[in-house]
């Protein structure tokens, strides 16, 4: 797949990408969604890594 190019390609894809995380968070029960992940890091669950994204 190559990168948008045009200002509206490039929105429609942003657009289509953050459907496509909410949707898998929203499939996502409140113990799957609060539950640490397996591994050591800065990232510890789905909110830490919803919030360096956002940052």
């Amino acid at each position: 797949m190559t990168r948008p190019t045009a200002k509206q390609a490039l929105l429609d894809s942003s657009q289509k990408n953050f459907n496509q995380l909410v949707t898998i968070i929203n499939q996502m029960t409140p113990e799957q969604a609060t539950t640490p992940f397996q591994f050591d890091g800065r990232d510890r669950n789905v909110r830490d890594v919803l919030i360096h994204l956002y940052e």
